[in-house]
């Protein structure tokens, strides 16, 4: 159990939800949105903030005050074309793409947590692709990295939901609505990321489909790389 300031509560009764549920079922026939209402109900229910009120503080193990993510680098290009070329060769598993950084390209092969970023890592190396680790971590005891952390764990959460075979689409209103109205940070280090990265919630349809998922892992990795450890 991670150490938390916020939790998430759903503000709907159970039979709100399973109403819902049946609209949804009616009027999207996607069982993606359903599967991504879930998630996020489930997940953001025991992890996140609570909003309005008297937040209470749940303190479980005090070391474990950190939120780490990573991705994997597969090269460092000069030119575009050869980064579109190793892109290539990185096949669609990894949901990879391209960051222009100043004027070179990174090749990224996807964002991860827990120890799906070593999986990935040894795979690449095990196929003769050239791949280090990058390691993003955010400190939860600083106002604006652990509002950051938590809006990338939901959000992570909710675009990765995509890579179900069985999943069409995945609903982003309710985590919208939660983005919304988290409290406004006015002070600290890096403080407009958390502007901009609300925005970006904001401006989201009403659902992402899969070919959202690249692009979003994308904009989560252009977050997270202003904590790179």
């Amino acid at each position: 159990m991670r150490y938390t300031k916020y939790q998430y509560k759903k503000k709907s009764n159970g039979i709100n939800f399973l109403t819902s549920v049946v609209m949804m079922i009616l009027g999207a026939g996607a069982i993606g949105l359903i599967v991504g209402t879930m998630i996020f109900n489930t997940v953001w229910g025991n992890k996140l903030m609570k909003i309005g009120g008297t937040s209470q503080e749940v303190v479980a193990d005090e070391t474990v005050k950190k939120e780490a993510f990573e991705s994997v680098q597969c090269g460092y290009f000069s030119k575009e074309e050869n980064a579109n070329k190793v892109l290539e060769s990185l096949g669609k598993s990894y949901n990879s793409f391209v960051v222009k950084d100043e004027e070179k390209f990174r090749v990224l092969a996807g964002v991860f947590t827990g120890q799906e970023g070593d999986k990935a890592l040894n795979e690449l190396k095990d196929k003769g692709i050239e791949a280090a680790k990058v390691k993003f971590t955010l400190d939860e005891e600083d106002k604006v990295q652990e509002q950051i952390s938590a809006i990338s764990d939901g959000y992570f959460k909710i675009v990765t939901t995509l890579k179900n075979n069985e999943v069409k689409a995945v609903s982003t209103s309710e985590f919208k609505g939660w983005t919304k109205e988290l409290p406004e940070i006015t002070e600290g280090d890096k403080k407009e990321i958390i502007g901009q990265f609300k925005k970006h919630i904001e401006e989201l349809p009403s659902e992402l489909k899969k070919e959202n998922l690249t692009d979003e892992l994308k904009y989560i990795y252009t977050i997270l790389i202003n904590f790179k450890r």
